[in-house]
C-alpha cells in the first residue's frame, strides 16, 4: 500500500497544480455521511484522557458543561460557558471548539484555537483535529496546512483521527494533492489508512473544481489492494467524481458496485443521476421545467441511463430525494420513463 500511495501522490500531481480548489468548500462532509449512516464522530484520545483525571473538579464540570451544550446544539449556552472559563486546561478549550464546529460557529471555533496558541495552552491530538476541521469550514487553505504541519512536528499527526481530519479538510477544500499527500504521509509513519481515509479522499476529487475521476480511481484501486472493502459512500463519492468523464467510465462505477455486492440508496442515486445529467453545482433545478430544458442539451444515453437507474430504485424500494423525484418527472414528460 506504502508504493501505491507514493505513486497517487506523483500522479495526483500530473493532473492538478498543486493548489486546492475552494468552489465547493461549502459542502458538509459529515452531513453527507450522516445520510449514509457511516458518519465520522471524534472521540477522547488517550492524552486527552490522562489530562482530564488531573484536572480540578471545576474544570472537568465546565468541560462536562460545555460539551453538552455543544450536543444539544446550543450555541449560546456553551459560549456563555466559555466565556465565564478563566483556567487554561485544554480539555475545556477542546469542548469549546468541538461546540463550534458542531453549532457551525467557525469562525468562534477558530477565535478559541488562536486563544490557545496566544495563551500557549498545551495542545492535543482533538485540538489539531477540531482546528483542521474547523479551519477547512472556513476556506482557510493555507491555514490548514500549518495547522497540520504543527501537528506533524509535535508527533501528533500519526494518529488515525488527526489523519482523518486533515483528509477531511481536503475533501472539504477539493484538494486532491493535499488528500494524496496526506496518505502518503499515513503509509509512511505507520498509520494504516481506512475505508473511511480512501473514501474522504475520493471526496475530494468529487469537490475539486476540475474533478478528478482519474485519481479517484487510483485511490479506489489502492484502497482495494489493500484489501478494504468499499462501501455505499465509497461509490457515491466515485460516482460523484466523474462529472466529466465519458459515460461509459460512469457506468462502470454502478457495475462495479454491484460485483461489490453494495446496494443503492437514495444519496447514491441522487449523486449519479446529477453526475450523469451534468448538473452545474449552481443550478437550482428548482421546476421541473428547469430540468427538462436542461435534460434537452444531453445526448439521449444519458437519458436512456438515467431513466434505467431510476427503475432500478423502484424495483429495489429505494425512496427517492426529492431531486430525484424532479428529474423522474422531467424524463416522465419527455416520454422517457
Amino acid at each position: 500500500v506504502c508504493r501505491a500511495a507514493v505513486a497517487l501522490v506523483s500522479l495526483a500531481r500530473l493532473f492538478f497544480n498543486h493548489e486546492p480548489s475552494s468552489a465547493f468548500a461549502g459542502q458538509n462532509i459529515n452531513r453527507f455521511r450522516d445520510r449514509e449512516g457511516t458518519g465520522y464522530h471524534s472521540s477522547a484520545s488517550q492524552d486527552e484522557r490522562n489530562q482530564l483525571s488531573f484536572m480540578s473538579r471545576h474544570d472537568k464540570l465546565t468541560t462536562s458543561a460545555i460539551a453538552s451544550a455543544g450536543k444539544a446544539f446550543d450555541w449560546l449556552e456553551a459560549a456563555k460557558l466559555f466565556s465565564q472559563y478563566a483556567g487554561s486546561a485544554t480539555p475545556v478549550y477542546n469542548a469549546a471548539m468541538t461546540a463550534a464546529f458542531r453549532c457551525k460557529q467557525y469562525e468562534a471555533g477558530f477565535d478559541i484555537y488562536e486563544e490557545m496558541c496566544f495563551r500557549d495552552i498545551t495542545k492535543t491530538r482533538p485540538t489539531y483535529t477540531m482546528a483542521v476541521k474547523i479551519l477547512a469550514k472556513l476556506n482557510r487553505s493555507d491555514a490548514v496546512e500549518q495547522v497540520w504541519n504543527e501537528a506533524m512536528a509535535s508527533g501528533m499527526a500519526q494518529e488515525e483521527l488527526v489523519a482523518q481530519a486533515r483528509i477531511d479538510a481536503a475533501a472539504d477544500l477539493g484538494d486532491i494533492i493535499g488528500a494524496a499527500t496526506c496518505l502518503d504521509f499515513m503509509n509512511n509513519h505507520s498509520v494504516l489508512p481506512t475505508v473511511t481515509h480512501f473514501t474522504s479522499a475520493i471526496n475530494a476529487c468529487k469537490n475539486a473544481v476540475r474533478p478528478g475521476h482519474y485519481v479517484a480511481q487510483l485511490f479506489f484501486n489502492t484502497m482495494v489492494a489493500a484489501k478494504l472493502q468499499p462501501n455505499i459512500v465509497t461509490f457515491s463519492n466515485l460516482a460523484g467524481a466523474h462529472r466529466q468523464a465519458p459515460l461509459q467510465t460512469l457506468k462502470a462505477v454502478r457495475s462495479n458496485m454491484s460485483s461489490w455486492d453494495v446496494q443503492m440508496n437514495q444519496v447514491f442515486v441522487e449523486t449519479y443521476l446529477t453526475t450523469l445529467l451534468q448538473k452545474p453545482k449552481s443550478a437550482a433545478w428548482a421546476e421541473i421545467a428547469d430540468v427538462v430544458s436542461a435534460l434537452r442539451t444531453l445526448q439521449d444515453d444519458r437519458l436512456f441511463e438515467a431513466s434505467a437507474i431510476i427503475k432500478d430504485a423502484w424495483r429495489e424500494g429505494i425512496k427517492l430525494t426529492g431531486l430525484s423525484k424532479k428529474i423522474s418527472r422531467a424524463l416522465r414528460q419527455m416520454g422517457l420513463m
